[in-house]
């Protein structure tokens, strides 16, 4: 059969709903005569303060699609995105899946809060479809602490919140073990709560008696922490032994590093830690990051290998910046998906659910596995110390990376 898998471009996406030319809602019809077409949802944030994470998650899984094409997987499928709004809430994401699953279109990815996944992950479940989720963090999403899924047709491929804040305890506790107490700022929910929470356990346990100053807690979405900032600068101690922890990302960690400058809160503490999606954030700040120890799942400069330089060439050709977690997440999406549907030989949701227990992945990680039991990729996390330089590419000078394989942080064998 004539090669017909088809990647059309997306541009940066900022409309509530986005899809591709040409899109068709059937995931197991045909397209374009003999192919057969099978459809991909991705739901994410593409307006508002998170619409940077949806672009770069939609971006990526393009980027992924197109290398698949290249590497001749799924010859003679035409494989189409469409692209729906999420708005970061659970509402808007449901209705979302529910669109798409209405339209037959059964094969989802995407997704950035842990609450809108867990809100989508019952309706795939219920109406017999796929779930890959990019972003979504939560403990409780995949069966990485349980051993079993909670979710037979949802698929976990970034890090669990524990996962990440594990890797930070490994590495902070033998570089500042003299850092013992703790200003926290952070997202009220479970994402935020559970960051901290395991990160201070973890810190305790590993002989590193915190103490914590000061705990904020605000909405996510908001921006104006001028009075948190207030307070914590006239709270912090001793330099030597204060942190500051971040259990924010995106616009959130952009507003309060901007606002903590004001009233020189870094420059009064010996360490900056944050978990979650930091890189953006700094590359933002034009060489004037501050000093930070950040923990996720991918920096471009953690791995040596032919599939991260191709990743990293092509996204910096095509979009005029190196890739960032959330570009690494949608791209591993697609790969998933991709590589599922090659071996199956279609885009039947049945089928595709049992090719991803087990399946593995060529990531720009290196070769990765889903876990056929609890659905979670085993991945390692990255922990980067980066600074701000204004000679350094995009502005922001990786000092270190720590690469902290799947094994040390989760019960793997």
């Amino acid at each position: 059969m004539p090669r017909s898998t088809r990647f059309v471009p997306l541009a940066t996406a900022v409309g509530v709903t986005v899809a591709l030319a040409g899109c068709g809602g059937d995931s197991g019809g045909s397209g374009g005569g003999s192919s057969e077409s099978v459809t991909i949802g991705v739901i994410a944030p593409m307006e508002g303060g998170f619409a940077d994470i949806g672009n770069n998650i939609v971006n990526g899984f393009n980027l992924g699609l197109k290398h698949a094409q290249e590497d001749g997987l799924a010859e003679g499928i035409d494989v189409r995105v469409e692209v729906k709004d999420e708005q970061a809430n659970a509402q808007a994401a449901s209705q979302a899946a529910r669109d798409f699953l209405s339209d037959d279109v059964q094969l989802l990815a995407g997704m950035l809060t842990t609450p809108a996944c867990s809100a989508v992950a019952p309706l795939v479940d219920e109406a017999g479809g796929v779930l890959v989720t990019s972003v979504c963090a939560g403990n409780d999403l995949s069966g990485a602490y349980t051993g079993e899924t909670p979710f037979e047709r949802t698929f976990s491929l970034s890090p669990r919140d524990a996962m990440v804040s594990d890797a930070l305890v490994e590495t902070m506790s033998e570089k500042f073990p003299e850092v013992t107490n703790y200003n926290v700022f952070g997202y009220d929910y479970a994402w935020g709560r559970d960051t901290w929470g395991t990160y201070r356990e973890g810190m305790t346990d590993a002989g590193v008696a915190v103490d914590v100053d000061q705990e904020f807690w605000v909405p996510l979405g908001e921006t104006n922490f001028r009075s948190q900032v207030s307070a914590m600068s006239r709270g912090i101690g001793a330099k030597e032994d204060s942190a500051v922890f971040l259990a924010t990302y995106g616009a959130g960690t952009s507003a309060f590093l901007q606002q903590a400058s004001a009233f020189d809160v870094v420059g009064n503490v010996n360490l900056l830690a944050s978990a979650g999606g930091y890189y953006p954030v700094a590359r933002q700040l034009d060489g004037a990051a501050p000093d930070m120890w950040n923990a996720y799942d991918y920096n471009y400069a953690a791995y040596d290998n032919e599939t991260n330089k191709r990743f990293v060439e092509d996204y910096e050709a095509e979009h005029g910046q190196k890739p960032v977690s959330w570009t690494f997440e949608g791209y591993q999406a697609a790969l998933a998906y991709m590589t599922a549907i090659d071996e199956v030989g279609s885009g039947d949701a049945d089928e595709i659910v049992e090719a991803l227990k087990g399946l593995e992945i060529e990531s720009p990680a290196g070769s990765l596995t889903i876990d056929a039991e609890t659905h979670q990729l085993l991945a390692p996390t990255v922990v980067s110390h980066t600074r701000g330089n204004p000679d350094a590419p995009e502005g922001v000078e990786v000092l270190e990376t720590v690469v902290v394989p799947a094994a040390d942080v989760l019960d793997v064998g």
